[in-house]
This record gives structure tokens, sequence and C-alpha cells, in this order.
């Protein structure tokens, strides 16, 4: 957003919201919309996010997405919603202020993270998300920028402006919105967003934190994106996290976790993880097993 823009809008902030709020500082801003921090007359802080609903109707987005998602969501590492306000240009939305940094700010300082610390931190990510898709909702847009590592050391997730109910597809479902690094294979071919989409997000966050790399775009060509990524990790991660995020980052959704429950287990039981190419063989010699027990019975039922 237009630095122009942001001005504009502090200065409909001040119209609207003062005395009761002031502005502390501008805590970012994006494509559509811009977050503040504010404060109340008792001294308390809050984040008011202002979404533009030009660039919605420009986009062909519902600007009330991100409100019905946090108002159907409930849990203590996502964002409260307090208030809404709106007028003919804008959205203002009121939220619980999440004291901390966001991990992308965390890993620029540190290069990557020690083993012990991105487990710990995609165990707590892993655990919100289950949730989530639990209570019919996918986030959309996991990556660092998106979780936050509060004061008191715990994760918390941010920005649900493209999140919706698992099932129900909408504008954002017929185009790439979020960042190409993060975004799942599939997608670039337009299939709608699936729990397996968050998985992938996930994972390419998980590879980024541990390698310091951004992930590879998959539009051109994911298969070779994959090696690529592949030797990286091999170069970089333990075994076990990195067949956590091979897993979850496969170019075939079918390839990767069918849940956050799923990825869970393998976390918390690292010297069980099969690779996936162990879980090809095994499928493989199931079939077999059961294609010769058929003709065994077929066999049986002809004597």
């Amino acid at each position: 957003m237009e630095k122009e823009k942001v001005i504009a809008i502090e200065a409909q902030i001040n119209k609207l919201f003062s005395p009761e709020y002031s502005i502390v500082k501008t805590l970012g801003s994006g494509g559509m919309g811009c977050v503040f921090l504010v404060c109340h007359q008792d001294q308390t802080l809050y984040a008011l996010k202002v979404l533009e609903k030009a660039a919605y109707k420009k986009n062909k987005l519902n600007e009330m997405g991100e409100i019905t998602a946090l108002q159907a969501l409930s849990h203590p590492n996502i964002p409260d919603l307090f208030e809404i306000t709106e007028d003919d240009n804008y959205i203002y939305m009121r939220q619980e202020y999440i004291s901390g940094k966001p991990l992308n700010q965390i890993l620029r300082k540190k290069k990557t993270i020690e083993p012990a610390c991105l487990s710990a931190w995609m165990q707590s990510t892993a655990e919100i998300l289950s949730d989530l898709h639990q209570q019919g909702y996918i986030h959309r847009d996991i990556k660092p920028d998106n979780l936050m590592l509060t004061d008191d050391q715990c994760i918390r997730m941010i920005d649900f402006g493209l999140a919706r109910q698992i099932g129900v597809t909408d504008q954002a479902d017929r185009r790439v919105f979020g960042t190409l690094s993060y975004t799942a294979p599939e997608r670039f071919d337009r299939k709608p967003a699936t729990v397996q989409t968050d998985i992938y997000g996930y994972g390419a966050t998980m590879y980024q934190l541990a390698t310091g790399i951004k992930p590879e775009n998959m539009k051109t060509d994911p298969q070779k994106s994959i090696i690529i990524i592949e030797e990286k990790l091999s170069q970089a991660v333990p075994s076990d996290l990195s067949l956590v995020i091979r897993k979850a980052m496969a170019v075939n959704e079918k390839g990767r976790y069918k849940s956050f429950k799923a990825l869970l287990w393998d976390l918390n039981h690292p010297d069980l993880i099969i690779s996936p190419e162990q879980e090809i063989q095994n499928i493989r010699v199931s079939a077999l097993f059961i294609i010769v027990t058929v003709l065994f019975l077929i066999g049986l039922t002809t004597l």
C-alpha cells in the first residue's frame, strides 16, 4: 500500500477514533490494507487492521472473509477480534495486540533456527492448524511472516485474510494469492485450496526456518524445484525433521500428510518416521498381498 494512502488512513483513524484511541505506530501494510498499533485511553494496546474496500472489490475478494473466520474460530493462539467499524472506504478491525516478533524477523537475525527450537515451534504451529482444520477452516497463507513468537516464547498465528471454510471455494481459489514460495504446486493449476495446501505451506515454512533459504517456487518446474529442496535438506537438517518437511512438501498433494494429526505423530515419534519412498513401497507390498490373496481365494473356489 502506497505511503500516501497509509497517511490518509491514519488521518481517518484519528477522525473516527480520537480521543478514545491514539495511533502508536504502523505495524505493517500490504496490497489490501494496513495494521496499526493503537492505544486506548486506559493504556491498553490493540492492533487495528484496516481493510480497503476498493482493493477487495478490484480483486473480487470478500472483505468480510477474515472477520467471518475470526468470529467463527476459537483458539488461544490466534488473535481475538473485539470490534468492527466501517465507513464508505474502509473496514476497521480492532484486534488483540500480540507482542512479539514474526519468525521471518527472527530468521533474518539468526540465519537458521536450531533443531530443538524448530521442532518446538513447528509442533505448536501444527497443533494450531490441526485445531483450525477440525473447526472447519483452512488458513491459506502459512509463512514465517504470519507466525509470531511472543514475549513469553509461545507461537501465535496471525493474518486470516485468506482463511475460509473447508470445501467452500471462492475467488481466491481461482487465482494465486499469497507468497509464491509457500504456494502448493497444485494451486498454480488453479485447483482449490485444501487441508493439504496448508500442510504444504507449513512444510515450506519449516524448510526456510531450518535452512535459512526461501523455498523454491513450484510454478515452473516443481519436480526440479523439489530436487533442489531435498539437496538443501540433506546438507543442513537432521534426518527426522528432513523427513517431516519432505512429506509435507510432496509435489503431489496425495503424497503429503493427510492431516496435521498424522504430521504431529511423526514429530513426536522421530525414530518411527517412515520415508515417502518407504511408504510407497509399503503400499505396493500391501497391494500385491491383496492381489495374491484374492487370486488364492479364487483358486480355492474353483477346486
